[in-house]
């Protein structure tokens, strides 16, 4: 990214990231590219979201989550969450899109399809309702 803001700073990015990091070195490159955000986001409840993000916490990311959201509205660039969907956090879901909501951002959904025990297209119809 500092090599893209040395050689084309005109260019447009488009970055998705697990919003787990924060720093100068970041916040330098967000100043001197237009860089559209995604925060890819597999859980709204800490112990959901650290079960599938090991080693990540939730509260650090989501002060991350509206850093990057506050950036891109100060910088008119996007701001998006994409959201892996599976059988570990599909109960939270209401609850991920209200946070889209809340903070007035697009969001993705990708369908988790494996591994099987993973995957919503594996579970009994009864356990989908």
């Amino acid at each position: 990214m500092e090599m893209i803001a040395a050689m084309a700073p005109a260019v447009e990015v488009h970055v998705t990231t697990n919003g787990t990091q924060w720093s100068d070195r970041i916040e330098r490159i967000l100043r001197r590219l237009r860089v559209h955000v995604v925060v890819s986001l597999d859980g709204v409840n800490a112990a959901t979201y650290e079960a599938i993000r090991i080693g990540s916490q939730l509260d650090d990311v989501l002060d991350n989550v509206q850093r990057f959201a506050d950036h891109c509205r100060r910088s008119s660039t996007t701001f998006s969450l994409s959201h892996c969907l599976m059988t570990q956090n599909c109960s939270e879901f209401r609850e991920f899109l209200e946070l889209a909501e809340r903070i007035d951002c697009s969001v993705f959904v990708n369908t988790v399809t494996e591994p099987n025990e993973l995957s919503l297209y594996h579970l009994a119809p009864s356990e989908l309702r």
